[in-house]
């Protein structure tokens, strides 16, 4: 949605020239008097780089140059943090990724049928049991990952600083 520009023939910076070159203290000094500030600076946050602004010096609604870079990478983080669920699931879709699941169930499941514990089948394959129950959340296997997450609860390590060596609990 195109947003109106008009609140721009109200800038208190518009008849100055050489405005964006001058130090932005002074920039910040003309910006205090603008009746747009908001407008200007919500404009700023939706055009700007996050890398230009703070090497360029721009100030934008009365924000100095080190605050605005701040607030356009949180912005970043928070546009990025809404995204990261829909990448998990396109990831979780790719065919490639579904395959080694499903191996990692089917050989969980005859390791299981061969009396094999949780440690050990961590173990053989590589990966710790609270690895293996996530995996097996993952693919939808809330069944058999249980015993993997009371697997990784029994193993809790203690160093024993004394003794020199590590005690499993």
């Amino acid at each position: 949605m195109a947003r109106s520009l008009d609140w721009m023939d109200r800038i208190a910076c518009g008849g100055i020239p050489g405005f964006t070159r001058l130090p932005w203290p002074a920039q910040l000094k003309l910006c205090n008097v603008c009746e747009v500030r908001a407008e200007c600076l919500e404009f700023g946050l939706e055009t700007s780089d996050v890398w230009s602004v703070r090497r360029q010096g721009i100030v934008y609604g009365g924000v100095a140059p080190h605050d605005l870079h701040q607030m356009l990478k949180q912005r970043a983080r928070n546009v990025a943090a809404c995204q990261a669920p829909a990448r998990l699931q396109v990831t979780a879709q790719l065919p490639h990724v579904q395959a080694r699941r499903e191996d990692l169930v089917e050989t969980v499941t005859e390791l299981l049928a061969d009396r094999q514990t949780p440690e050990a089948i961590a173990a053989r394959l590589g990966r710790t049991t609270e690895a293996i129950a996530q995996a097996l959340h993952r693919a939808g296997v809330d069944t058999l990952a249980p015993m993997f997450e009371a697997a990784a609860r029994r193993k809790l390590v203690v160093c024993d600083t004394d003794a020199r060596r590590v005690v499993a609990g």
